[in-house]
């Protein structure tokens, strides 16, 4: 868990206010409300993200959303002969994780380093993302996403966010974005000289670099999706 997970936020935000309102019974109803909708996200997203897949289609992805996953498995499912590049997503590299998922489905799976990822985007049909949050601010996603985002406008090239309307927020703070341990890239330690490392595990996309949102009950464009933030 991170700071910069919305969903972690909504589910503190709305066990507090029920809580006020019934203590902790109400509290306790209230955590596995939002928990029973979380569990019901990915297979509500997929089923309105189908539409944006056509048949036969490339798709690049990055790092492991269980959105994301839940798609790929649905439209390979209904024979849409998908063929899918997924980012290794350094430093832990969950990317992989994605892939050998569903390459064991069946389907066609590319891995790439992530250096190489902005340079395939040009080959594919679609980018297709998860999101740990989604503000005004913009995307928040694993750090890459914002580099796709860029080559994709660059290559007018559909840019998907699968979002749960449970990772909506009003704000988001870039302080939110915690450094995670250096070790993770490189063992300082047995450096000599002024060497520091940066490893942050998300990144931020601005709205209008995004094609699509996709959440459990509608598709917005970036135009519908500036209008419910500005409401």
């Amino acid at each position: 868990l991170q700071p910069a997970m919305a969903s972690i936020r909504n589910l503190v935000r709305r066990a507090l206010e029920a809580a006020r309102q019934g203590g902790l019974p109400a509290a306790r109803a209230a955590v596995q409300a939002f928990l029973k909708e979380l569990e019901q996200s990915p297979a509500r997203l997929a089923e309105r993200a189908l539409s944006l897949m056509p048949k036969g289609a490339r798709v690049l992805t990055i790092s492991y959303s269980s959105a994301v996953f839940t798609t790929l498995k649905r439209a390979h499912e209904q024979g849409k002969e998908l063929a899918v590049v997924c980012q290794e997503s350094r430093p832990l590299r969950e990317g992989l994780r994605l892939a050998q998922r569903l390459a064991a489905l069946g389907v066609t799976v590319e891995v790439c380093v992530d250096a190489l990822a902005p340079a395939l985007v040009e080959s594919c049909d679609l980018v297709l993302v998860g999101g740990d949050a989604l503000a005004p601010e913009g995307l928040v996603n694993k750090c890459g996403t914002y580099a796709l985002a860029l080559a994709a406008s660059s290559q007018k090239k559909t840019f998907v966010a699968l979002v749960s309307a449970l990772k909506f927020l009003k704000r988001f703070e870039r302080a939110w974005v915690q450094a995670m341990p250096p070790e993770e890239v490189l063992d300082v330690s047995t450096v000599r000289g002024p060497l520091s490392v940066r490893n942050l595990y998300f990144d931020l996309t601005p709205l209008g670099l995004l094609t699509h949102a996709v959440t459990e009950s509608e598709v917005l464009t970036m135009e519908e999706l500036r209008r419910r933030f500005s409401s």
